[in-house]
């Protein structure tokens, strides 16, 4: 995730700025929280959130991290890559377009 905090930052007012102890993602532009927009909108906090919510999210932000890089992806989250690739469809989350492709896309299979 590439952003340039600092512009993000300047364009904040000064007094919104000073008045807060906590700076929250509804402050900041969407690309910033990488939280999936129905769960950051959900009625529930982050601690009352289902197990499947809570991984979706966190796979999906160190894939957003590693951009879409699934072996570094694998190596952070403690799993193979078959398993990252079920959950990848599991969960239904789809790479950006400049996402570089999966192994499998590249014909590592073939002899």
């Amino acid at each position: 995730m590439d952003v340039d905090v600092r512009r993000i930052f300047a364009e904040l007012p000064v007094d919104l700025l000073c008045s807060l102890d906590v700076i929250t993602c509804d402050l900041l532009p969407e690309q910033m929280c990488s939280v999936p927009a129905p769960l950051r909108k959900s009625d529930r906090p982050e601690t009352q959130w289902r197990l499947r919510d809570v991984e979706k999210v966190h796979i999906l932000r160190v894939l957003e991290s590693t951009g879409w890089h699934r072996g570094r992806a694998c190596e952070i989250l403690g799993i193979s890559r078959p398993r990252l690739r079920r959950m990848i469809r599991e969960f239904e989350l789809v790479p950006p377009p400049d996402a570089p492709p999966d192994d499998t896309d590249l014909g590592a299979n073939t002899a």
